[in-house]
């Protein structure tokens, strides 16, 4: 992904369509919110926060074991709480994906966003089909901490463009909801959105 691939997307009027009438945006802003409220975070935060992000899934969370060990939970909390601050290393990634969110990068990916959304982007399969097109894309290659870390490197890239900057203003006024949403976000809802 360039930055020319991503303008052609942006300033395409379906993808824009959808964005306007994507029916998730009234609700994120209350669920960033409450994620800023829980800081610094704690085990049963990120257990509420869990099941928020789930609803976003087609599974349910599953922990392998009715509970945790306690120096799991505090492992996971102190990355989550490292999280808001700083990217975690894949190596960390992994262990809250392994510790916490299914073993699912996805699931990871959606947590560290609402966590700490000017840092992480969302990231699943719908966007990792349009990200790596005209490739085809196995769920083992996006399912993979270093292609997410990847991925947000990239981003992060692409907003030092001031094209891009350019358009991610125009698109914060499609809509109301996109008025105090990350740009990482905008970035991501327009690769989401460029495939139905």
């Amino acid at each position: 992904m360039n930055s020319d691939n991503w303008l052609n997307l942006a300033r395409n009027q379906e993808v824009q369509s959808r964005i306007q009438t994507d029916s998730l945006l009234p609700l994120y802003g209350s669920v960033i919110k409450q994620f800023a409220k829980w800081n610094p975070l704690s085990w049963d935060n990120a257990v509420v926060g869990l099941h928020i992000v789930y609803a976003w899934m087609p599974t349910i969370p599953d922990f392998d074991r009715p509970t945790k060990l306690s120096i799991e939970q505090q492992s996971v909390v102190q990355l989550l709480n490292k999280a808001r601050a700083a990217i975690l290393t894949e190596v960390e990634i992994d262990e809250v994906k392994e510790k916490l969110v299914n073993n699912s990068v996805v699931g990871t990916s959606k947590f560290l966003h609402l966590l700490a959304p000017d840092k992480y982007a969302i990231w699943d399969g719908r966007v990792a089909r349009v990200w790596f097109e005209p490739e085809s894309i196995s769920r083992s290659r996006y399912e993979c901490s270093r292609t997410y870390l990847e991925y947000v490197k990239c981003l992060k890239n692409l907003l030092t463009d001031n094209q891009i900057l350019e358009q991610i203003s125009i698109l914060r006024k499609l809509s109301s909801n996109l008025e105090t949403v990350t740009e990482l976000r905008i970035l991501e809802l327009v690769l989401f959105h460029a495939k139905k």
